[in-house]
């Protein structure tokens, strides 16, 4: 018997593609990630914890991404802020996130594969 596909999962992924093609980040978005991940880059500690995240399984990742930019609204955050770290939950951001910080990333099937 064939396993039925995770609705949920399916359902957040074509949101995502949606989001992403009827809304591109913006140039203060991307200006936000990179300053982000600059900054991430130069200061090991920084560069650890988003490096913890984005190794992160892909729902639990987007799950606290999620939280994090909700509570970034509550406090009254830029919403280029809150955009830019939004990219880090979905897998081609948490991705290229990791690319750009040297570690690595974990796949679909919980194997760690060095970011090339």
């Amino acid at each position: 018997m064939l396993a039925r596909p995770n609705r949920a999962a399916f359902a957040a992924s074509v949101l995502t593609k949606l989001k992403q093609w009827l809304f591109p980040p913006s140039d203060d978005t991307l200006d936000a990630l990179t300053t982000l991940l600059t900054a991430a880059r130069d200061d090991r500690s920084l560069r650890a914890q988003v490096l913890m995240l984005v190794r992160l399984p892909d729902g639990q990742r987007e799950a606290i991404v999620n939280s994090a930019v909700e509570e970034m609204r509550l406090k009254g955050e830029p919403a280029d802020i809150r955009a830019a770290f939004a990219l880090l939950g979905p897998a081609d951001g948490a991705q290229r996130a990791a690319d750009f910080l040297g570690g690595t990333f974990a796949r679909p099937n919980g194997q760690p594969e060095k970011a090339s």
